[in-house]
């Protein structure tokens, strides 16, 4: 007993102190995991609120058009929404006009306009303010949706992202300088009046045709201020089909539902690329210099066609576009026969892909 120094509790101590350690880094550990996870529930919340509030505007605004009207405060949207804000400053940037509260769901609507988040749309536009607060009342996370009506009648088109269009044909440079073809002689296969998709997507030649929708704008556009835009969009799109022209190379059937985005690129010998017979799809079709896209037969396209400085498209028989052709350069275009191109807002897609209205989750 008298040779005893005490080494045992030394050790003993020493284990309970990296043991106390650990612990205590195991309790921060999982509090900060929860603290995570409490952050990304909250935010994921204030997102679902900002949608389900957009969703009831839309549904408001389909019934009641000037459903907002006391509430359009004239100010940029991102004024409302930009990070960092307190709750009292985000309401004070416009003193005279009120949130709108959406019943049931913790999320406010009020007017705003486009500035800086480049749709380029003078539409009416709302934006949805997505809010989770804690019991003390106070917002712990936010998220904000801007919404706006399009028109109603199908006179603004986008589809899978594009930039806004409201012609049938549209050329992205000056009337002076042209895409390559006359006015006269291609205008009257353009129809600029709204339409409807037909009823059955895989229906032939004339039961594909739908009667207009109002009164709309001219056949031919020239907007050469948004070639920039369309390249942007067309350099960002990817594609579920590759197809070289040559070879009876021709597109196959798709479905309403299912867009595709579909490029026809220059190939051996005969560059074109045919959609015939009672063939119908659904979509973007890019065509790319040197590459030729012949519609014809009884077939009919959902969607936007672009062709590239240096592309061909040749329609023809009663083959019909529902939606736009858009010329990123001079181009050969020929259309022929019954063939015509049928301005359509497209509302038939999943998200992104209406025209009838704007959503864009800031």
């Amino acid at each position: 007993m008298k040779k005893q120094q005490g080494a045992a509790l030394i050790v003993v101590m020493s284990l309970l102190s990296v043991s106390l350690t650990l612990g205590l880094m195991n309790m921060q550990t999982s509090q900060v995991d929860e603290r995570l996870a409490g952050n990304y529930k909250a935010a994921a919340e204030a997102q679902m609120a900002a949608e389900f509030g957009a969703a009831y505007g839309i549904e408001m605004m389909l019934g009641i058009p000037d459903y907002f009207e006391e509430h359009d405060s004239g100010k940029a949207c991102e004024d409302f929404a930009e990070p960092g804000l307190s709750e009292q400053e985000r309401r004070s940037v416009d003193d005279d006009v009120e949130w709108y509260e959406v019943d049931g769901i913790d999320a406010e609507i009020i007017g705003c306009r486009d500035d800086d988040l480049d749709l380029d749309l003078d539409l009416d536009l709302y934006l949805s303010w997505g809010q989770v607060r804690d019991g003390g009342g106070a917002i712990i996370s936010e998220s904000f949706v801007v919404f706006g009506d399009g028109g109603g009648d199908g006179d603004v088109l986008t589809i899978n992202g594009s930039p806004p269009l409201s012609n049938p044909l549209v050329c992205l440079r000056s009337a002076d300088d042209g895409c390559g073809w006359d006015d006269g002689d291609v205008a009257s296969y353009f129809d600029g009046r709204p339409h409807p998709v037909p009823g059955a997507f895989n229906c032939t030649g004339n039961s594909c045709r739908t009667d207009p929708q109002g009164e709309g704008e001219e056949a031919v556009e020239y907007k050469s201020e948004m070639k920039e835009k369309w390249e942007e969009f067309l350099s960002a799109l990817g594609f579920d089909e590759v197809i070289a022209g040559g070879g009876g190379a021709s597109l196959s059937q798709g479905e309403r539902d299912v867009y595709r985005n579909i490029e026809i690129v220059s190939g051996a010998g005969n560059d074109r690329v045919t959609s015939g017979g009672g063939v119908n799809t659904s979509g973007v079709i890019v065509i790319r210099a040197g590459a030729e896209f012949r519609g014809q037969g009884t077939g009919h396209h959902e969607g936007l066609i672009i062709v590239e400085g240096g592309g061909s498209l040749d329609l023809r028989g009663n083959y019909t576009v529902y939606g736009a052709v858009v010329a990123l350069g001079d181009i050969e275009l020929d259309v022929g026969g019954n063939a015509e191109v049928r301005y359509s807002a497209i509302s038939s897609g999943g998200a992104g892909r209406s025209g009838d209205f704007v959503w864009q989750i800031l």
